[in-house]
């Protein structure tokens, strides 16, 4: 299974009892948050989050929307720059939401929206960013006339005039269509004919649509827009969900343990790319509505309490936003860096390996995800394979070139400190729970791949076993060498045999651990 997107959370700030921006950008780094969406570029929040590796999805209020689709490009440029870029590097951008459900609220801004969205497009040209911030629009459920089933899903043809432009301008330039995705609105609008198990995504009933399967409101609701577009003749244009939440109080069916139910089946689907009935596998990005609460929403009582968290910084409900890649592994307490946790005990290196193999398998994993949305590139004209093995786990085949440049382009993966929870049933065992946020592969085994002449593997390299000399053609050695290696994984660190496979012509390479 490949690793999908990482959770993106809305960070809608009418609320009087907000934390303070520093204190936000803590709690998002804490919960393992690396996108947020801002609903306007007020700088006050916008600021805060500059070198901080949180990406970022910027909205372009609607009331600007006729400035920019009358002026020309010189004044989209001026916009960018004023409220965007110097508070921000561009490189955290990841999108630009012109308009929020323009064409269900706010008809008067209809004609302005696909001409402000090509005036900062070729603005984002000019600033050589095109290809990098993605451009569209975030749209409410309602604009499709139909919806039910998915398979009959069609826009309301009097928004033809925008939403073809539109469309043209999403599959020429690789954007999304972003679309307001809330089951919970569906359901309490239309109870007698909606079951709520199946808007939260624990129906056992099942609904046959064109001979797909669907067990949730949430899949219907995507796949009627991904129809929609295919009836207009538009095929392959992906799909973000911009805001997608379920309340914790304020109504009927609201509270935490639906919102948990609710958010947490969303989250597990999205990392896990499990995709739609009509595209599986197919990831959809997805923010979560909300961050906090906003006491100073209007309207229902339950528009007030869409947040994860409240203004003191502590979850409504125990939900995970984060990947985890390793818990209850059984091991003989570990030696860390931290002197009253140190005991005299060696790790358990079945368990180590146990890990490194896990470990591994999911770098590849979410590098391959990476690697499956990058351009062609005429000039790789070469298949230069990296092989991990192991005992437990099958064989995984990558393009090394676009590996590294997935690796490179995306500077942003950090790893958070691991959670990590002890306790000693008996004896001198312990089970160790740690999880962990996938983020670059640990440094001995990053080397190891993209140094093939293994120089600066060197310092990590405790003795050699074994080495013996395959192939020697002059400029081309094939030299197969076992060594034991020091891994480090932030304070714990141990010792592995590891089997590399060195062909110097650079054509090939395999790494066995």
């Amino acid at each position: 299974m490949e690793w999908g997107a990482p959770i993106g959370v809305c960070y809608g700030r009418v609320a009087t009892n907000l934390p303070r921006p520093s204190a936000v950008i803590k709690l998002l780094k804490s919960n393992g948050i690396s996108r947020i969406r801002l609903f306007n570029p007020d700088p006050d929040a916008l600021t805060p989050f500059y070198g901080t590796g949180i990406d970022l999805m910027i909205g372009v209020p609607n009331e600007i929307l006729p400035m920019l689709g009358n002026g020309s490009i010189a004044t989209s440029l001026q916009w960018l720059q004023s409220n965007i870029f110097s508070h921000v590097a561009p490189h955290q951008v990841r999108y630009l939401v012109v308009g929020n459900e323009v064409l269900l609220k706010q008809p008067y801004y209809m004609t302005y929206l696909v001409p402000a969205i090509l005036n900062l497009y070729q603005a984002l040209q000019t600033l050589g960013l095109g290809d990098i911030i993605k451009i569209s629009s975030a749209h409410a459920a309602p604009i499709l006339s139909t919806s039910y089933p998915p398979s009959a899903g069609a826009f309301d043809p009097d928004l033809g005039s925008v939403l073809l432009p539109l469309l043209r301008f999403l599959r020429d330039t690789g954007s999304p269509l972003m679309v307001n995705i809330y089951p919970f609105f569906s359901y309490i609008d239309n109870s007698q004919y909606v079951s709520l198990d199946y808007a939260l995504f624990r129906s056992t009933r099942i609904e046959v649509d064109q001979n797909l399967t669907y067990t949730n409101m949430f899949d219907e609701a995507i796949d009627a827009f991904v129809y929609a577009m295919e009836r207009e003749g538009f095929y392959g244009i992906p799909v973000v969900v911009t805001e997608t939440g379920w309340p914790t109080g304020g109504g009927d069916a609201a509270g935490a343990d639906n919102a948990l139910a609710y958010n947490g089946n969303v989250v597990m689907r999205t990392l896990g790319n499990v995709g739609t009935p009509k595209r599986p596998g197919v990831g959809v990005e997805v923010f979560l509505f909300d961050l906090f609460d906003e006491n100073g929403k209007s309207g229902d009582e339950y528009e007030k309490h869409f947040g994860i968290f409240g203004g003191d910084g502590i979850k409504a409900y125990d939900i995970r936003l984060s990947k985890v890649i390793m818990t209850e592994v059984q091991t003989p307490k570990l030696n860390t860096d931290n002197p009253s946790d140190k005991v005299d005990e060696r790790p358990n290196l079945a368990s180590v390996r146990s890990f490194f193999s896990d470990f591994s398998k999911r770098v590849l994993e979410h590098v391959s995800f990476h690697h499956n949305q990058l351009k062609s590139d005429d000039r790789i004209t070469k298949s230069t394979l990296v092989t991990w093995s192991n005992k437990d786990s099958s064989t995984m085949e990558l393009n090394l070139e676009r590996q590294l440049k997935a690796w490179k382009d995306n500077p942003n993966w950090v790893d958070q400190p691991p959670d990590i929870k002890v306790t000693i049933p008996k004896g001198s065992l312990s089970n160790l729970s740690l999880t962990v946020d996938v983020g670059l592969p640990p440094d001995a085994i990053y080397n190891i791949v993209t140094d093939p002449d293994n120089k600066r593997v060197f310092k990590n390299i405790k003795e050699v076993i074994s080495r013996k000399v395959l192939v020697d053609e002059g400029s081309r050695q094939v030299v197969e060498v076992e060594q034991a290696a020091i891994w480090r994984f932030l304070w714990l660190s141990g010792t592995i045999s590891v089997h590399v496979l060195v062909d110097q012509n650079r054509q090939d390479y395999t790494v066995r651990t």
